[in-house]
């Protein structure tokens, strides 16, 4: 298939984890020109695409980030946001600075993120928005309490947040991949793992590349 895009850049947040990486690759193997953020590890971002450090939930520095961006790239027109930690510990045994930093990281950074962006694409009268959400944030999984919770917010909040944005030519979509064989599936235990692929009708997990795609 031949895709097209209007011009603008793109940024892709979360983009040195395993899902993020895949789709900036992929984003760019498509002619776009692709910026993404990292949050702890420079060395891990797409070799010669530009990445920007970015790990907060504050509404300023995501603001400042997108100026940073747009002042090397040019006006952000798409944007996918795949940062996110991961969760796999029963909800008893999560402290309160554990549970915070999960909903802030996967819920309340990526929605400042999408505020940063969204007035200039309504302005501009297009705008293509995808957040990374997850298939745990659709059906109750043991031990993703919190990290489910972050997931249905995106989710709603997409919903919401398209209905507002339709008639200014932006769409907000979120994908909700199950699990998928990257670095943050690869810690979680090998029974644990081989139970999961069993409710999977494909037995097996998902590849990066197929999340891409979508």
């Amino acid at each position: 298939m031949i895709l097209t895009y209007a011009k603008g850049a793109v940024l892709v947040s979360g983009g040195s984890g395993g899902i993020g990486s895949t789709v900036v690759k992929a984003l760019a193997a498509n002619g776009l020109t692709v910026a993404s953020t990292y949050h702890h590890h420079p060395d891990a971002a797409t070799p010669n695409l530009p990445a920007f450090p970015w790990s907060t939930a504050s509404a300023e520095e995501a603001v400042e980030l997108v100026k940073r961006v747009e002042a090397e790239l040019g006006a952000i027109r798409y944007l996918v946001a795949c940062s996110g930690i991961a969760q796999d510990r029963a909800f008893f045994r999560l402290g309160e600075p554990e549970w915070l930093d999960i909903l802030s990281t996967n819920l309340t950074a990526n929605v400042a993120l999408v505020r940063a962006v969204v007035g200039s694409m309504m302005k501009a009268g297009f705008g293509r928005i995808v957040l990374m959400s997850s298939v745990s944030g659709r059906r109750g999984i043991a031990g993703h309490t919190v990290y489910a919770a972050s997931k249905a917010g995106l989710d709603a909040f997409a919903r919401s947040l398209a209905t507002e944005c339709a008639e200014f030519g932006v769409t907000v979509n979120s994908v909700a991949p199950g699990f998928i064989d990257t670095p943050m599936v690869e810690a979680i235990p090998a029974q644990r793992k081989k139970t999961l692929a069993a409710g999977i009708p494909a037995r097996r997990f998902g590849t990066p590349d197929e999340v891409a795609a979508v």
